[in-house]
C-alpha cells in the first residue's frame, strides 16, 4: 500500500479529469498558448477551458502571463498561459507514459451491421 506521502494529491487534479489533461498537454505542446489556442487545440468552448486553466493554476501547474502588445492588433492583447518551469519536465514525462499502452490490446473487432 502506498503511503500518503509518495503520491502528490496535485496529480490527481490532472488524471482524474480528461479535459484538465488535454489542456496541459497542449501547453506543454504550444508553451505558451491563449485560451483561443487552447480551445482550437482541445476542442472546448471558451468557458471551459478558462475553468480547467483556473484550476491548473490553483494547483500551481499554470501560470498566467499578461498579454503583449503588438503594435498591429487593436484591443487589449490576449493573455498566455505556461506550464509552470518544474512541472514541465515531469509533464513531458507523463505525456509519454500515457502514450504506451499499460498491455496490448488487439484491437476490437469490426462486425458487420446485422441485415434488416
Amino acid at each position: 500500500m502506498l503511503e500518503e506521502s509518495e503520491l502528490d494529491w496535485s496529480w490527481a487534479a490532472v488524471l482524474t479529469d480528461p479535459i484538465r489533461l488535454s489542456v496541459l498537454r497542449a501547453l506543454c505542446e504550444l508553451r505558451p498558448a491563449t485560451i483561443d489556442e487552447l480551445r482550437r487545440r482541445c476542442h472546448n468552448s471558451d468557458t471551459t477551458i478558462r475553468r480547467h486553466l483556473k484550476a491548473l493554476e490553483a494547483v500551481g501547474l499554470v501560470h498566467e502571463q499578461p498579454g503583449e502588445q503588438d503594435g498591429a492588433t487593436l484591443g487589449r492583447p490576449a493573455r498566455r498561459y505556461t506550464v509552470d518551469t518544474d512541472a514541465a519536465g515531469r509533464m513531458d514525462s507523463l505525456f509519454e507514459l500515457l502514450s504506451v499502452p499499460l498491455v496490448s490490446t488487439p484491437a476490437p473487432e469490426r462486425t458487420p451491421p446485422p441485415d434488416r
